[in-house]
């Protein structure tokens, strides 16, 4: 079997520190807005990880991002944080199934989490794989990476994941008291992509 262009999702862990989760518990509730489906709460502030408090977590972002980059994907070019927003999910809050736009690489960092407080869920496009899409509902002798439609991921502190922009994903409902903290973000190209006629500047 040739695995041919699976989709990467890089799972790696980073201590948490007590600033950076007290930050997120600490902003006052005008910093943040509840979010259109009515179903969780951002941070007003979409470049949360330029806050000083979050220099060191940003930098150890933007070493996974290369590291995913560089090691996984192969690819040259860099990559710098473009979004950053903070996410509150209290009892009972969720996350429709969505991608991000306008961002070539995404990804959530988890600061705190509780059992059953929401799995993240990725959704498999119909054109990942011609056979099993879907159109048709075929009988599995076993669900696993290649054959199913969603996979989740139970997340944990310090959990981050890195994944393309494009990807579907949602978040299942939190069903505990305590609520859950999370840090997403985007990432862009900069610098230079191609060469001669093709060669594009990006700042």
């Amino acid at each position: 079997i040739h695995n041919l262009w699976p989709l990467s999702i890089l799972e790696n862990t980073i201590d948490v520190k007590s600033k950076w989760l007290d930050y997120l518990i600490n902003l006052s509730n005008d910093k943040y807005d509840r979010a259109g489906g009515d179903n969780g709460f951002l941070t007003k502030n979409y470049n949360i990880l330029n806050e000083n408090n979050f220099n060191d977590l940003k930098k150890d972002i933007e070493f996974n991002i290369e590291l995913y980059v560089k090691k996984y994907l192969r690819v040259k070019n860099k990559f710098k944080i473009v979004a950053s927003w903070g996410v509150k999910h209290n009892k009972g809050d969720w996350g429709q199934i969505h991608h991000h736009k306008n961002s070539l690489i995404s990804g959530v960092y988890y600061l705190k989490t509780k059992d059953n407080s929401g799995d993240i869920q990725f959704h498999r496009h119909q054109h990942h794989n011609a056979l099993i899409d879907h159109s048709l509902k075929f009988d599995m002798i076993e669900e696993n990476m290649v054959n199913c439609q969603t996979y989740f991921i139970k997340p944990y502190d310090g959990m981050l994941l890195i994944f393309p922009s494009n990807v579907n994903h949602s978040v299942n409902h939190n069903h505990n008291d305590n609520d859950r903290y999370c840090i997403a973000f985007n990432a862009y190209l900069t610098g230079n992509i191609g060469s001669r006629e093709d060669e594009l500047c990006l700042s």
